[in-house]
């Protein structure tokens, strides 16, 4: 039987190539519209997602120093996938601790409570509501990749 860890590890590579070449083209958007700088390299970061850390992201940068990414916000080190999926385990009920667990095993992300912690903090009253709101009366079933999803009509 494949495990998810194995599946997630082989779109490691390709993930982090999309995401270096979006970047790339992210900074000639920045060079055209601001002529007289230059590209001037890469610097490295990792960042963390739900398919595992990527280690030595090639992060373009300019000589004015100006060029900010909006893909990859400075100081961002957990992208928003990863964040939604923490958000929903907390939904569900999980402990920080059992989320912890979770992302150590299926994508080998180490991240202490008190960071589980803190990005359950934000948006926290959106989840409240959301989990409080009368039903709308309607059911929806479909199957995203290998998730089915199920919404009941009332």
């Amino acid at each position: 039987m494949i495990e998810t860890k194995n599946i997630l590890e082989l779109f490691k590579p390709i993930v982090k190539e999309v995401l270096e070449s979006m970047l790339k083209e992210e900074r000639e958007i920045y060079l055209e519209n601001n002529p007289p700088t230059k590209g001037n390299g890469f610097y490295e970061r990792d960042l963390k997602t739900a398919f595992g850390e990527l280690t030595a992201i090639r992060v373009p940068r300019t000589r004015d120093n100006g060029f900010k990414s909006a893909l990859l916000p400075y100081r961002k080190r957990i992208t928003e996938d990863l964040d939604a999926l923490i958000r929903a385990m907390l939904i569900s009920g999980m402990s920080t601790r059992k989320i912890a667990e979770v992302l150590k095993e299926l994508y080998e992300i180490k991240i202490s409570y008190a960071n589980i912690s803190r990005i359950s903090q934000v948006g926290i009253e959106e989840i409240q509501k959301w989990r409080s709101r009368p039903h709308q009366g309607r059911i929806c079933r479909g199957i995203s990749g290998c998730y089915g999803v199920s919404y009941q009509e009332r």
